[in-house]
């Protein structure tokens, strides 16, 4: 229920006009559309999926069904999750007087004209998306262990490690598209 209020308490801030400028940058986690994020779901559990089998050893559908369950729960609880309180804090942060003011903004990856730090927001985004990689790689080992306990499934891969090699490989083309988008902000 409190994650509930925070909600409704953060979109009546970023819509009240106080918040909104047309001037106005959105944070760079978030900046990116909902097609693109569409693509790299896709990407991203296409390659996990190819790793995941050939690591472990189970059917089509129970690998599909772990790589799918990961994917969407850490999607929720460390993309959306993380990178909201991430905004939230920048955004926040921007209602501080002086320099600290300015600088708050740009960890939260906030970008906005007439901003001095917006080069400072977008490389702070690099340190963001290497954190989140690492949270979501923990956040999808633990949901493999319980899932493999649940349906009484043993391996001898780690499923931390597991989720090290699926992350690792299917963020490095993250990386490098998104390194492709930024130098254009640069």
């Amino acid at each position: 229920m409190i994650i509930i209020k925070i909600l409704l308490l953060t979109f009546f801030m970023i819509l009240s006009p106080t918040f909104v400028y047309a001037s106005g940058g959105g944070p760079l986690l978030l900046l990116f559309n909902f097609s693109v994020f569409i693509i790299g779901q896709i990407w991203i559990m296409g390659v996990e999926f190819i790793i995941y089998r050939r690591l472990v050893i189970v059917s089509k559908q129970e690998a599909y069904g772990d790589i799918f369950s990961a994917n969407i729960f850490s999607t929720l609880v460390v993309t959306f999750g993380l990178s909201l309180l991430i905004t939230l804090a920048g955004l926040v942060g921007s209602l501080v007087p002086g320099n600290l003011g300015e600088v708050l903004p740009a960890l939260g990856t906030w970008v906005y004209e007439n901003s001095k730090y917006n080069k400072l927001a977008v490389y702070i985004s690099f340190f963001w998306f290497v954190l989140l990689t690492v949270a979501t790689v923990y956040f999808e080992s633990w949901i493999y262990r319980r899932r493999w306990r649940k349906r009484g499934f043993y391996t001898n891969v780690n499923p931390t490690i597991l989720s090290w090699y699926t992350n690792t490989i299917s963020h490095i083309g993250l990386f490098i598209a998104i390194l492709i988008i930024w130098q254009e902000l640069i």
